[in-house]
């Protein structure tokens, strides 16, 4: 299908997810609605690939497709542009194809290459904050850390201060947990404006991307639990 799968990014229980690459000059790249890049080189996706072999997951699969590109369209027309990759905080979804196996064993989706998970980020601060605690019990039971002051350059394995001298920094922000929160809700908004949702919103479902924007974009992803609602929930509304 004109794409190439380089490195392996991540597993699941239905399926992995690969670093894929469309060239510039191939029917794939070519049919990547929304593509800023075209004729300027390979344009770098995800790849992910999901094992049918079940009844339950062929409907996943279904609803996950059926539900993204449904978005996609729908805010392509309220902004107008037909090559538009979706809402921005919305994984976007570019495009799908069947496997080697056929399309009841084997779905490939296609979407945009984002460069965090929420719960990685959530994880590597919560490995951090350990270290800092361990050097702190050192410090304090330590002879020197008796009647006597460190200073905080001392709990840096360089000894030159640095993220472990300051915990703070093995936390988020509270303007950073803002941000995550307002985009989720742009989202989720969206969708339920739509009669859509999502139904699974956690961290590893959150996404972080550089794009445009030096702090970069959060992004919902994965919607193979979505579902459509019997009528769009305006917001503030409580779907029944």
């Amino acid at each position: 299908n004109g794409y190439r799968i380089g490195r392996h990014l991540s597993a699941g229980a239905t399926g992995d997810v690969f670093v894929g690459v469309a060239a510039s000059d191939s029917t794939a790249f070519s049919a990547l609605a929304g593509s800023s890049i075209r004729g300027s080189g390979p344009r770098e996706v995800a790849l992910k690939q999901i094992r049918a072999a079940s009844v339950a997951v062929q409907r996943h699969v279904q609803q996950e497709i059926g539900a993204v590109f449904h978005c996609r369209a729908k805010y392509s027309e309220e902004v107008g542009d037909a090559l538009s990759e979706g809402h921005p905080n919305i994984v976007a979804y570019l495009d799908w194809f069947a496997g080697p196996l056929g399309v009841d064993r084997e779905v490939y989706v296609v979407m945009e290459l984002c460069q965090l998970c929420l719960s990685d980020m959530v994880y590597v601060a919560g490995q951090m904050r350990q270290q800092y605690e361990r050097a702190m019990r050192k410090l304090n039971t330590s002879p020197a850390g008796i009647g006597g002051r460190k200073s905080p350059a001392a709990l840096s394995p360089e000894g030159k201060g640095g993220p472990i001298a300051d915990p703070s920094n093995f936390r988020f922000t509270e303007r950073e947990v803002v941000k995550i929160l307002r985009h989720m809700l742009a989202a989720l908004a969206f969708m339920n404006g739509l009669g859509l949702a999502h139904r699974d919103v956690k961290c590893d479902n959150i996404l972080w991307a550089q794009g445009v924007a030096p702090e970069g974009t959060y992004k919902l992803a994965d919607f193979g639990t979505a579902a459509f609602l019997a009528a769009p929930c305006p917001f503030g509304a409580r779907p029944r």
